[in-house]
C-alpha cells in the first residue's frame, strides 16, 4: 500500500491527514523509526482505507486499523 500512497500524493508529498511535520516529531521523539509512507500506512483507519479503495488508490487492500497493530518485540526493551 505504501507505494500507492507514494504514486497518489508524491514521493515528496504528504497525506492530508498526516502530516510530514507529525512524522518527524515522532522520529525525533523515537516513537517510530518507520518511513514516512509506511508510518501513513500504520495510521490509517479502516474508513481512510475503504475511501482509497474506492478512489482507486489502493485497490483491493484488507482493511485493518493501524492502531491495533502491536511492534515488534525489541531485544532488551520490557514490553
Amino acid at each position: 500500500m505504501k507505494d500507492a500512497l507514494r504514486g497518489a500524493y508524491g514521493h515528496w508529498g504528504d497525506h492530508p491527514n498526516y502530516p510530514l511535520k507529525e512524522w518527524k516529531l515522532e522520529v525525533s521523539e523515537g516513537d517510530t523509526r518507520l518511513g514516512y509512507w509506511e508510518w501513513v500506512e500504520g495510521m490509517l483507519t479502516d474508513e481512510e482505507i475503504t475511501q482509497l479503495n474506492k478512489r482507486g488508490i489502493c485497490q483491493n487492500t484488507p482493511l485493518w486499523s493501524g492502531t491495533t497493530q502491536t511492534a515488534p518485540e525489541q531485544p532488551g526493551v520490557a514490553q
